[in-house]
């Protein structure tokens, strides 16, 4: 949960460049968790894209540019698959949206720091 709610401030905000960290976070602790790994029809969906991309980058005329972008399609669903395992119950989620929220509430003071 932590390393969720980590990822989404990183993304959200834009402050530090620690997403990866946070979704690191989050697999090491879906992996000490005793429940079983669930992985929903839309994680599917989502990786046969990833991989549909991942095929149709060989015959692209930039491959390098369509294999990174990619590249950052298959690291948004590991933690797509990551936040939906840490997402249990339903007081879980509600913290999980509270936190986002706040996290757009920022959104406003980080665009006056970072931009002025």
């Amino acid at each position: 949960m932590v390393g969720a709610c980590l990822f989404t401030f990183v993304v959200v905000s834009y402050w530090l460049p620690i997403g990866a960290l946070g979704v690191a976070v989050a697999l090491i602790g879906l992996a000490q968790q005793h429940k079983q790994f669930r992985i929903p029809a839309f994680v599917w969906f989502y990786f046969a894209f990833v991989a549909w991309a991942a095929v149709g980058s060989m015959t692209s005329e930039h491959p390098a540019k369509v294999w990174n972008d990619t590249f950052a399609e298959a690291k948004l669903a590991i933690a797509i698959l990551a936040i939906c395992n840490a997402l249990r119950t339903e007081r879980q989620v509600s913290f999980f949206v509270y936190f986002f929220l706040g996290c757009f509430v920022l959104f406003p003071l980080r665009g006056t720091l970072v931009t002025y």
